[in-house]
């Protein structure tokens, strides 16, 4: 492998956790192209996921995705599972499958440069039980106002160590639906009277009021009952919620997850999230080097970062408006103001905007909606918006969950 010879960066003390004794090899290194992989496997019956990747030096901003692997595991050596590429750095299993208990799991890649590797074989802990999911209005410690949700876990028997995610999904309603389409026609530009131009207008057939947002955690959240004997781990927090969100607008629902983690993963992702000081934990840019359970066929001496891990994961998922913690109703997502422009309005001399070129202007570069405009036969008044406070498939998706409750 090409080795890019840069500056070293950082000098890492190993980390030791106060809650178990295992200690996590950590190395110091200068820039090169390690291999990222970032996959946990669970009972989910489901088209599995990985992801690949390849580190970056800390001065650039892309991501180095890993294309045309060959990514396959196999299950006690004798069932095996293919995944495709599903896009740029995605691989998904052809068929779903969901891990089982007493099952050993061992992922397997080829590169398209012909380079090999293998993880450690995994085997699923038993599945953590949620004993609550609930929000709460509180005040943060920056002193802001707004919603916590909480998770309540139960661990299995010799289970301490808890991997929390969660899924946010909430319904937008668009504060200036447009129920026309339009088209500017007979464009003239006279060289005394200036412009002029009519606006045809048809019926908007398409749904653009109701839109449905999800937003699927990032980084890693951690948790440990600290105890074998409770196995238990209360209040544990998921996600703070500013009580001036655009997110609990109307409605918002949040499904928490969340997975039992051997000792092993547990100890890389606290140590890699220690290490890097942000959610961004596999962000392939990091100043030391944690080694994980997958190596290199290829070169023995080769490191790779990332974790190949079997969880068994339970879920729960809760509903609340912001009416319900007794908040003011938040802002829209975007600034939505009306713009009003009267077309027989084409003359400066009163020392006022052109409001038939202003309106020809905003309606020409395609960023506004007709919000509503006077009947005949005065027809000639316009109220314009937005694009994105009248359209919300712009930035999110008309087609409702299938387990969305209003």
């Amino acid at each position: 492998m090409k080795t890019i010879a840069r500056s070293a960066i950082l000098l890492v003390s190993i980390l030791i956790l106060a809650s178990c004794r295992d200690e996590i090899p950590l190395d110091t290194f200068d820039y090169e192209n390690y291999l990222v992989v970032e996959a946990t496997l669970t009972n989910e019956l489901k088209q599995q996921e990985i992801k690949l990747s390849r580190t970056t030096q800390l001065d650039t901003s892309f991501a180095n995705l890993e294309n045309n692997a060959e990514v396959y595991v196999m299950v006690n050596d004798n069932i095996r599972y293919d995944f495709e590429q599903a896009e740029d750095g995605f691989y998904r299993s052809n068929e779903a499958f969901s891990t089982k208990n007493g099952d050993n799991y061992q992922l397997n890649i080829n590169t398209e440069a012909g380079r090999s590797y293998i993880s450690a074989l995994v085997s699923p802990n038993d599945l953590p039980d949620i004993t609550n999911f609930y929000a709460e209005r509180v005040i943060n410690a920056n002193g802001v106002e707004g919603i916590q949700v909480y998770m309540d876990v139960q661990g299995s028997s010799g289970s301490t160590f808890f991997n929390f995610k969660y899924e946010e999904t909430y319904k937008i309603i668009s504060p200036f639906p447009s129920p026309v389409d339009f088209e500017i026609t007979n464009y003239f530009d006279h060289p005394i009277d200036g412009i002029s131009y009519e606006v045809e207008t048809r019926a908007n057939p398409r749904q653009e009021t109701v839109c449905y947002s999800t937003v699927k955690s990032s980084g890693v959240n951690l948790g440990s009952s600290g105890s074998l004997d409770e196995n238990k781990l209360l209040r544990h927090p998921i996600l703070f919620i500013p009580a001036d969100s655009p997110k609990i607008g109307v409605r918002y629902s949040i499904l928490g997850q969340v997975y039992a983690p051997g000792q092993s993963s547990y100890t890389f992702y606290k140590n890699l999230k220690e290490l890097s000081g942000n959610d961004d934990l596999l962000s392939q840019k990091q100043p030391g080097f944690i080694v994980g359970n997958i190596s290199s066929l290829t070169n023995a001496k080769e490191q790779v970062l990332g974790f190949f891990d079997v969880a068994f994961q339970t879920e729960r998922r809760i509903y609340f408006n912001f009416e319900d913690f007794e908040f003011l109703e938040p802002p829209y997502f975007y600034l939505c103001e009306l713009d009003y422009y009267d077309y027989n309005d084409n003359i400066t001399s009163d020392l006022t905007p052109n409001q038939r070129q202003l309106l020809y202007s905003f309606l020409q570069t395609g960023n506004y909606r007709i919000y509503s405009r006077s009947l005949p036969p005065s027809d000639n008044n316009f109220a314009i918006i937005t694009d994105y406070c009248s359209d919300c498939t712009l930035y999110s998706s008309n087609v409702k969950p299938a387990f969305w409750e209003d």
